[in-house]
């Protein structure tokens, strides 16, 4: 992929390829691994794709963080935020591998059930998600999006659908699970009867959207409320444009989803499962624009009940004290905003370019 970004970038501005060979002015891996305690990884100008608010801090100051990467490296690390393209531009989707001809059974006799008439585990689908999104924000209706990555319901063995992390703790599934369920407890969802979900459009209530991997059994536990929509994988980024700071988003913490529902404005509830996700969440809740539920230390039905009720209580806090949270939302949203994206990028490399690095 970095490889068909540098010929598309050459091709764009009529560049010589040969610019980049050396890795400059690009991320790349050095030619020289012992020529600096980072191997030469760095290139003279590095592009960091989020904000010094959010970084992990070597020292208190960027100031003093610049002066090492400069002496230690050679490279001037330039915070441009998150680049999140074109509206309707393709991003990563699930992690799973082919059904079974069990699991293709499990998946008809779901979809059969007449609360899953508006769900799809398979991406795509007919229905304009967007349209349907766009028509809820212009009847004044709060947007709650549900996403929790491609890794917690992929085949994975640790981290994935039937894995139980590292240590102790409840599966994959039942996260999954157990966060829907909750932000449907907190958000009282069944104000109307469940034969009345293709009225749902016409609801004053909070639509429900929510990507739940391609598992054939991820929503077996689950009843889903008549305004509500659960697919395989929905377009996070394009569902995010339509959303603000009085609506909701459920994450996992990763880098990518924690800064689009920034860039966006968005109070979350963070439910980190593994990596630099529990790192995230707490970078999140500290500039209090959300809450974390951290995963469970234990297993079985009690475990699994008691993170139910953490997320409805942390869903139901962030309802309940929306200006507190809306406007720390607001407030990251205007510095990711100052840090300049794609045309701060662009700026960048082509400074770098003219300098002949």
């Amino acid at each position: 992929m970095n490889q068909i970004a540098i010929s598309e970038l050459c091709s764009h501005y009529n560049l010589d390829i040969a610019l980049f060979e050396e890795g400059a002015p690009l991320y790349y891996f050095g030619r020289e691994p012992n020529s600096a305690p980072f191997g030469r990884t760095l290139g003279k100008h590095s592009l960091v794709t989020t904000i010094p608010s959010l970084r992990d801090p070597i020292y208190d100051t960027i100031e003093e963080e610049d002066e090492l990467y400069m002496d230690m490296c050679g490279s001037k690390l330039h915070y441009v935020g998150p680049m999140l393209g074109d509206p309707g531009q393709q991003h990563a989707s699930t992690h799973k591998s082919a059904w079974t001809i069990e699991e293709r059974k499990l998946l008809i006799r779901q979809s059969e059930q007449a609360h899953r008439r508006r769900s799809m585990l398979r991406p795509g689908g007919n229905e304009d998600l967007i349209g349907i999104v766009e028509r809820a924000k212009a009847r004044g209706r709060r947007v709650c999006l549900v996403a929790l990555g491609t890794v917690v319901t992929s085949d994975r063995a640790a981290f994935g659908w039937k894995g139980h992390g590292l240590g102790e703790s409840i599966t994959g599934k039942e996260l999954v699970q157990s966060v829907i369920n909750g932000v449907i407890d907190a958000l009282g969802l069944f104000s109307q009867s469940i034969q009345d979900t293709v009225r749902a459009d016409d609801s004053s209530s909070t639509l429900l959207v929510c990507a739940c991997g391609q598992q054939p059994d991820a929503l077996d536990d689950i009843v889903l409320p008549p305004n509500s929509i659960c697919r395989a994988s929905v377009p996070q980024v394009d569902i995010l444009r339509c959303m603000d700071s009085t609506d909701l988003f459920v994450h996992h913490g990763g880098q990518n989803s924690s800064m689009e529902g920034g860039f966006f404005g968005v109070p979350v509830v963070v439910c980190p499962t593994f990596s630099d996700q529990p790192v995230n969440a707490a970078k999140l809740v500290a500039l209090k624009v959300g809450l974390k539920v951290d995963r469970p230390t234990k297993s079985g039905p009690e475990a699994v009940e008691a993170y139910r009720q953490q997320i409805a209580n942390a869903v139901n806090i962030i309802v309940t004290q929306e200006d507190s949270f809306s406007a720390a939302a607001r407030d990251l949203q205007d510095q990711i905003a100052r840090s300049g994206g794609e045309e701060a990028a662009e700026a960048v490399l082509l400074d770098a370019i003219k300098e002949g690095v």
